[in-house]
């Protein structure tokens, strides 16, 4: 059983520094006086397990409520290890009232209030290596849903009020060279090219009348029907090089702030921008090596754990 939409690991990176100390991470084994961020992490998951009822966060400013998914009396998938935390998040949206139909018959079956929240199953993991400032977040995607912002936003909340002292979390994508190399080798040829960012004085004509004074310039190269567009992997390492030296990107007399193509990507179209590199060394698509629930149809928490493992193994490489 597979689900329609792609299902994939996202990998993020997050840091602490004491304010206005952006130069001098924190060791997240100890720090705020004896302090480790994992443990904090667990106790951050306790506070949402202490209502024997129904433990509910819920981000009242997004219409958005979250749980650890139970599986049992007094049992969470969740799991506590000496370098990571794993586990599962049920995450929706309340706020809309919809009409819930038989999809054999079209009758509708009931009502879904606007009190009413359908939840989805995230898997998520905090791995942090011992005595280093970095701590990994990775976290499951459905097609382009997540919890990264929810989970974000609950630690932030949370280690304001743990902490003696003001610090700074930073949260960033991480780029994993190994992923961006994997990703790049199953893109197929480019379809399209647009240059964006385009200096008005290196196009005539429309550019210059006054209706379009201030509009920004885009050059859009098309491939014939059934073809594409030859040397797109060179092309994209050497705008890649000229954008990582804070350069802008040259291509034949098209100077330009960013170029983007239009890629076949697992069999999607996917447009690929120079500037936005990072979203492509960082998810990780495991929709074809997960195994589904046949109940739910959503992947189970043990290839999901498994996947995020490999994933793992991907940032030393």
């Amino acid at each position: 059983l597979q689900t329609m939409n792609t299902i994939s690991l996202s990998v993020y990176c997050i840091t602490l520094y004491k304010r206005f100390k952006n130069k001098d991470l924190e060791n997240l084994s100890s720090f705020d006086h004896g302090k480790d961020f994992l443990s904090l992490v667990d106790q951050l998951f306790l506070s949402w397990k202490q209502d024997v009822e129904l433990s509910l966060y819920n981000d009242e400013q997004a219409k958005k409520v979250s749980r650890l998914r139970r599986i049992g009396d007094a049992c969470w998938e969740y799991h506590r290890h000496t370098t990571f935390i794993d586990g599962i998040i049920e995450s929706g949206e309340y706020g809309t009232q919809e009409d819930i139909i038989e999809i054999k018959t079209g009758r509708s079956k009931y009502v879904k209030k606007k009190e009413d929240a359908s939840l989805r199953p995230f898997y998520f993991m905090f791995y942090h290596k011992p005595n280093t400032e970095e701590c990994f977040l990775l976290v499951e995607r459905i097609g382009q849903n997540g919890i990264v912002t929810v989970l974000e936003k609950a630690l932030r909340e949370f280690l304001s009020n743990a902490l003696s002292e003001e610090y700074t979390l930073v949260l960033r994508p991480y780029l994993m060279p190994k992923v961006l190399k994997l990703n790049m080798e199953s893109v197929g040829g480019a379809k399209r090219v647009i240059l964006k960012g385009i200096k008005n004085n290196a196009v005539s004509g429309t550019a210059k009348q006054q209706m379009f004074a201030g509009c920004a310039t885009e050059v859009s190269f098309v491939a014939p029907k059934n073809n594409y567009i030859p040397g797109f992997e060179t092309l994209f390492e050497k705008l890649k090089k000229e954008k990582d030296k804070g350069e802008t990107c040259k291509i034949d007399a098209y100077e330009c702030q960013d170029v983007a193509f239009e890629v076949s990507f697992n069999g999607k179209t996917r447009m690929l921008s120079v500037a936005n590199i990072t979203n492509m060394g960082m998810n990780v698509d495991v929709t074809n090596r997960v195994k589904y629930e046949g109940a739910t149809g959503y992947p189970t928490y043990a290839s999901l754990n498994e996947q995020a493992h490999q994933v793992l193994s991907y940032l030393d490489s």
